[in-house]
């Protein structure tokens, strides 16, 4: 988010159309811009936002992208089901789901990453809800 900010405040340094300015990732850095994407107003219910030192130079820029492309992003963290679990399949992707049993739609290393694990290998649905982009897009009417 503060970097398109400062992206934006610095448009014309870098010679940059402020108005044009677009997030790009891949994997967890497509998570990561399609959360920008979808909450770049950083809704309180995502938490305590950080403030760094220089918050005031860029906070009157907007954050939200004019695009965002998506690379094999990780969108969401909920526990959809999305097939069987298969022989062989890693920890890394399913968690503690046993084979033949429905494979979760989330990817459970992200997950481990971004919140930690339980020791059952289980986290706080809140904290889930959280982090999956998906349920943050919402209709916006903007007006350029």
């Amino acid at each position: 988010r503060r970097a398109l900010q400062m992206v934006r405040k610095k448009a014309a340094e870098w010679g940059v159309d402020r108005e044009k300015v677009g997030v790009l990732g891949f994997s967890a850095g497509g998570h990561v811009a399609a959360m920008l994407a979808a909450a770049w107003d950083f809704p309180q219910e995502l938490g305590p936002e950080g403030r760094a030192a220089d918050a005031d130079t860029y906070d009157a820029c907007d954050a939200r992208p004019d695009c965002t492309i998506l690379c094999y992003p990780v969108i969401t963290a909920t526990g959809e089901p999305s097939g069987i679990v298969q022989p062989g399949m890693p920890y890394r992707s399913v968690g503690p789901s046993l084979e033949g049993f429905p494979r979760p739609l989330r990817h459970h290393g992200t997950c481990v990453v971004l919140l930690g694990e339980k020791p059952d290998g289980s986290f706080n649905d809140n904290d889930l809800r959280r982090i999956s982009a998906e349920l943050w897009v919402r209709r916006i009417e903007i007006l350029r």
